[in-house]
């Protein structure tokens, strides 16, 4: 009997070390991005794209302070080379993106000239 319990509590707790496991991919992260060409003094304000990772949707959302601004994004699995883009008008784009683990890239160029760049993993 001893033997029949400690084997139902080893399977539950696999099981739910492979559900917690699951729910850490569908985690919605920030995306730190910089310029890519500007160099800035020690006062300078620049208004950069807000970036996410949304895990319940696979997918990047790329939000700019103003509503008046047109870009492309294009994110890389850097371990697969797989490439996703996507144009944002308004100042706003969702990139979907298929969710497999591994590092990815996020490269922003507006409509203006400006570049900005960034990284983000998913486990």
């Amino acid at each position: 009997m001893k033997k029949f319990i400690l084997t139902i509590c080893l399977i539950m707790g696999i099981a739910t070390s492979q559900t917690v496991r699951g729910d850490e991919q569908n985690t919605d992260r920030d995306i730190i991005v910089q310029d890519k060409v500007k160099k800035f003094g020690p006062r300078s304000v620049v208004l950069l794209p807000v970036c996410r990772y949304n895990g319940s949707h696979y997918s990047v959302v790329v939000e700019f302070p103003d509503d008046d601004i047109s870009f492309t994004a294009m994110i890389i699995n850097t371990s697969t080379g797989e490439q996703w883009f996507e144009r944002g008008d308004n100042g706003y784009c969702e990139v979907f993106v298929s969710g497999e683990s591994g590092t990815y890239r996020l490269f922003i160029d507006t409509a203006s000239g400006d570049s900005y760049e960034g990284d983000f993993t998913i486990e």
